[in-house]
């Protein structure tokens, strides 16, 4: 009985680990307006409710760049936990990101 409950344990401890880094996609499209930006991991638009960054886009061309941009995707949050936990420094993702996977865009300012 022990090993029994001890099994499941182990088992609901990987599942649940595993659905923590999963792709929770949103049933619509979304359009957020902001400015252009790129960070180290890709192409964002920075909006006054966060960051949203672009799937596969490593940087703005010069025409969007710093400039208001409108981008259309579908919504997919990720979020990242801990994973580090020795006293060496590791760069590493923590908190939830906003992914807009298969954006359009249009520049709304020249």
């Amino acid at each position: 009985m022990f090993l029994k409950l001890y099994s499941w344990a182990i088992i609901f401890s990987i599942l649940n680990g595993a659905l923590e880094h999963s792709h929770e996609p949103t049933s619509h499209r979304i359009t957020v307006i902001g400015i252009a930006l790129d960070e180290k991991d890709g192409a964002i638009v920075e909006t006054e409710q966060g960051n949203y960054w672009l799937e596969e886009l490593d940087r703005w061309d010069e025409k969007y760049y710093g400039k208001k941009v409108k981008v259309t995707g579908k919504l997919v949050i990720k979020t990242y936990k801990k994973q580090s936990t020795d006293s060496i420094q590791v760069q590493e993702h923590v908190g939830t990101v906003r992914i807009l996977k298969r954006p359009k865009w249009k520049l709304l300012e020249e």
